[in-house]
């Protein structure tokens, strides 16, 4: 049998299997269980390949940052010969159901003068792998960064520049953190009037 290796919670899962030593014509019954408890028998019609689905009630992420399951094949039954044939399959596979990726929170708002400046923001509470860092002056147009660690550095800025990073956990979809905003302020100047 085979199947993705994870999914994201919420989603199913599609498990792949072969019957062999049955006729076209013969009805065969799969009974099958998920981490030892045991699910509704599966009827497939003739051999080669046939396929189940697992619903995402069955398959639920309960702890971060995944949950695994193990799928079962316990035995196939010929229902349809008079003398009922069952044989012990003992196939199983490994399906881990991962979290949904959480963004997390910056922090490390500060208000700085412009041009001589430096400084770190952090990311907490994000669930996943950071992916990367995007930084943007007016938070519509955002550049990505290559930074997969959970900190970004800054330095010698001179625009009011705001940061997020991204997450994602195994199979599920990119999150974003709230964005943290570094506020750049003019040098002051004076001049002298008159003369």
């Amino acid at each position: 049998a085979s199947a993705p290796d994870s999914i994201c919670d919420g989603s199913s899962a599609t498990v792949n299997l072969t019957v062999s030593n049955v006729l076209s014509t013969d009805s065969v019954q799969v009974d099958y269980s998920v981490n030892g408890t045991p699910q509704s028998p599966l009827m497939f019609y003739g051999p080669g390949s046939h396929s189940f689905t697992i619903s995402s009630s069955v398959l639920v992420a309960t702890s971060a940052p995944s949950t695994n399951y193990w799928v079962r094949l316990d035995t196939v039954t010929n229902t349809t010969s008079t003398a009922v044939c069952a044989g012990l399959v003992a196939d199983s596979l490994l399906i881990r159901v991962d979290t949904a990726s959480v963004g997390g929170t910056t922090d490390g708002a500060v208000t700085v003068c412009y041009g001589n400046n430096s400084g770190t923001i952090t990311l907490s509470g994000n669930i996943g792998s950071v992916v990367y860092w995007e930084s943007s002056n007016d938070m519509i147009g955002w550049v990505q960064i290559n930074n997969t660690t959970s900190s970004q550095g800054y330095a010698n800025l001179t625009d009011t520049t705001w940061y997020r990073a991204i997450s994602k956990n195994g199979a599920c979809g990119l999150a974003y953190s709230t964005a943290t905003a570094v506020t750049v302020r003019e040098l002051p100047l004076a001049t002298v009037v008159g003369g």
